[in-house]
């Protein structure tokens, strides 16, 4: 995370930016709230879409069974023969499993699809993907373990001084709605829109809506 934290630090300075809001959503989002506690003094405001705040994620891994089962998929995603299973399966299968709902209701399009697909497939891109997940310092506990509420040292490393505006759809069934619990521990100055209609695809199930939360919020500032 510190190298994706470095590049967004070394695009902001290419513009020349002394303060910007930051936008990001999953890993993105992540690696949005690790900037914005690296370099508080970067940023005007920041905005967080369905990416949960590392310690609060950290802290309910282990808190909350719902939440360390939906999160399994974290420790399949690192097996190292994640790539050969995939390969079985194959790429367009794979990518139909995440994405195939939000291409049915055409929120993703063919186009779209297609070039993810190609993308996909170009020589190390896999492993690369899901390096992100093996190289995240990310403790996903056996799901059926028996295991009491930890702290962790991101809960003093993570604080977020920035305006801080967290849309989150509450249909997401990988990250669940008990991430925002707690939140405002880590983020004093926390917004919470919640979109009951969308999932954890709300960037592109809702978009027009999502636009325009941005828009208020930004201007209210």
């Amino acid at each position: 995370m510190s190298h994706i934290v470095s590049d967004i630090y070394a695009l902001a300075r290419h513009y020349g930016s002394s303060k910007f809001t930051l936008v990001g959503h999953d890993w993105g989002g992540i690696a949005a709230w690790h900037f914005a506690a690296r370099y508080p003094e970067m940023l005007k405001q920041l905005v967080v879409l369905n990416a949960p705040h590392p310690a609060v994620f950290q802290k309910m891994l282990y808190a909350n069974k719902e939440q360390r089962t939906a999160a399994q998929y974290v420790s399949r995603l690192r097996d190292p023969e994640y790539e050969t299973r995939l390969e079985t399966i194959g790429i367009e299968q794979f990518w139909t499993s995440l994405f195939g709902e939000q291409f049915r209701h055409g929120y993703i399009s063919n186009d779209d699809k297609e070039s993810a697909l190609q993308a996909w497939q170009s020589p190390g891109a896999l492993t690369a993907m899901l390096n992100w997940y093996r190289a995240s310092s990310l403790i996903v506990p056996n799901d059926e373990a028996a295991i009491a509420v930890e702290t962790t040292e991101l809960a003093q490393e993570l604080k977020i001084a920035a305006p801080t505006l967290v849309i989150w759809g509450m249909k997401d069934i990988l990250l669940l709605p008990c991430l925002l619990d707690g939140l405002e521990m880590f983020v004093p100055d926390l917004t919470i829109a919640r979109i009951d209609a969308a999932g954890h695809g709300l960037i592109h199930e809702v978009p027009d809506q999502i636009i325009a939360i941005i828009r208020e919020w930004m201007s209210l500032r």
